[in-house]
């Protein structure tokens, strides 16, 4: 199969522009040649701007926690930008989604035989090495910061190992039934038996890979996205929570995110909504605080 073998910490624009000769973004995707236009006017902003002292960013309250207290909303232009991350994200996940939908309702595919693809010691958790040993065998090569993009994205304890519940995490789908079918389906494999030559079929080994090829790529592409408003020096994650937080809340809902799309012509649906949050949303509550939004933008 096509190797992925770039830097993630390449600047964007390169990393977009030479990966289609590595065999990663050789599909056309709207999103992506979105994404590529993005890139070329950000470099221009940083050429026009670099002369600008960026203000402080804190996210710091009095008592030592991360706040977002602000009577400030992004400027037109920003907010602009950010609303077109978000619609980027909601297609990148959107397409990792629908992989693994597909993969869910393969027969002789179950949570607990994926895992032990990951868990192959049988420690009830994944290793950065294990997790570049399990991309490794199925032909992607991704490099260790590329791999920690993945972790970071489902480790929600922060121990920097993926643990069972961790991986069902990555794998399970948004949507209801395909989820519940994957839950409830038996392994494969009786406990203390497993053999790498008797993994999965050969259409269940495709859509494995697809779904793995899919998490480095979205994870790479959602980086690029972080790195584009780092380089923007008027650009504050505290502005733009405050521009979502429509009712001055804590948090963020999907009807926040629906109504911002809204103002620009885009009418997300439930599923495009859910997708979004649930990037954001660690604890699994329906909703975004502060700290959940920062930790994936910052």
């Amino acid at each position: 199969g096509n190797t992925i073998k770039y830097n993630v910490f390449e600047p964007a624009r390169t990393r977009f522009s030479t990966s289609a000769k590595r065999g990663l973004n050789t599909t056309y995707s709207p999103a992506r040649e979105v994404l590529k236009t993005r890139f070329d006017v950000v470099e221009e902003l940083v050429e026009e701007t670099k002369e600008i002292t960026p203000t402080k960013k804190t996210f710091l309250g009095s008592s030592g926690t991360k706040s977002w207290k602000t009577t400030h909303s992004l400027t037109q232009n920003e907010q602009d930008e950010f609303v077109a991350t978000l619609r980027d994200l909601v297609d990148l996940d959107k397409e990792l989604e629908e992989a693994k939908q597909v993969l869910a309702l393969r027969p002789d595919f179950t949570l607990e035989d994926g895992f032990r693809v990951f868990d192959y010691h049988k420690f009830k958790f994944s290793s950065i090495d294990e997790i570049i040993d399990a991309f490794e065998r199925f032909g992607i090569y991704p490099t260790r910061d590329q791999a920690k993009l993945f972790l970071t994205r489902y480790d929600i304890d922060k121990d920097g190992k993926l643990d069972y519940s961790e991986f069902c995490d990555a794998f399970l789908p948004n949507e209801e039934s395909s989820s519940l079918a994957l839950r409830n389906r038996s392994a494969k494999f009786p406990r203390g038996y497993y053999d790498r030559r008797d993994e999965f079929t050969a259409l269940t080994h495709d859509a494995f890979v697809r779904v793995l090829r899919l998490h480095l790529e979205v994870e790479l592409n959602a980086e690029a996205l972080r790195q584009s408003h780092e380089a923007r020096p008027l650009f504050s994650y505290e502005d733009a929570f405050t521009t979502l937080n429509k009712w001055g809340d804590d948090y963020l809902t999907k009807e926040e995110f629906a109504d911002m799309f809204k103002k620009y012509g885009f009418y997300a649906t439930d599923q495009e909504l859910d997708i979004l949050v649930s990037r954001f949303d660690k604890n699994h509550d329906g909703k975004v605080s502060f700290e959940e939004f920062l930790e994936e933008f910052a």
